[in-house]
């Protein structure tokens, strides 16, 4: 057999541990076997978590969404972040459209709200470098 990509087996980690049941201080067995869980469990586990087009356009349109993603990747590779943070950005930014009450404005607040997402986002999976060097952006 092949070996496994890290990512593949972390992928099968997350499954086993987001489907194994909790239970009270009860020791484990090291014989049992891991529990697989298949993706379509995944699936509509994370079902309500998910963004239709037609939420997200109406907080930001695609023409102000492209400007802010084109924004977040060039600021993300000038200061050498991570590609996960920016992810984390991009998905905040479009969760936060897709609630919002009213269309996004363009200007200074619509600015403020994607350095908002990107500071977020470092300040939640970034490290303290990553956020010092952000913050400095942000002042310039």
């Amino acid at each position: 057999a092949a070996p496994r990509s890290p990512a593949r087996c972390r992928c099968r980690v997350a499954a086993v541990a987001m489907s194994a049941p909790r239970r009270a201080a009860e020791p484990e067995s090291p014989e049992s076997p891991p529990r697989v869980v298949s993706l379509q469990a995944l699936h509509r586990r994370s079902s309500p978590l998910t963004l239709s087009h037609q939420a997200l356009s109406h907080g930001l349109d695609s023409a102000r969404r492209l400007d802010a993603l084109e924004w977040l990747v060039q600021a993300f590779d000038t200061l050498d972040l991570a590609d996960e943070q920016l992810f984390s950005a991009i998905g905040l930014l479009d969760r936060y459209a897709a609630a919002s009450n009213a269309p996004i404005a363009a200007g200074p607040g619509a600015f403020a709200l994607v350095l908002a997402a990107m500071l977020i986002a470092l300040k939640v999976s970034g490290f303290k470098k990553d956020l010092e060097q952000a913050r400095k952006l942000v002042v310039e």
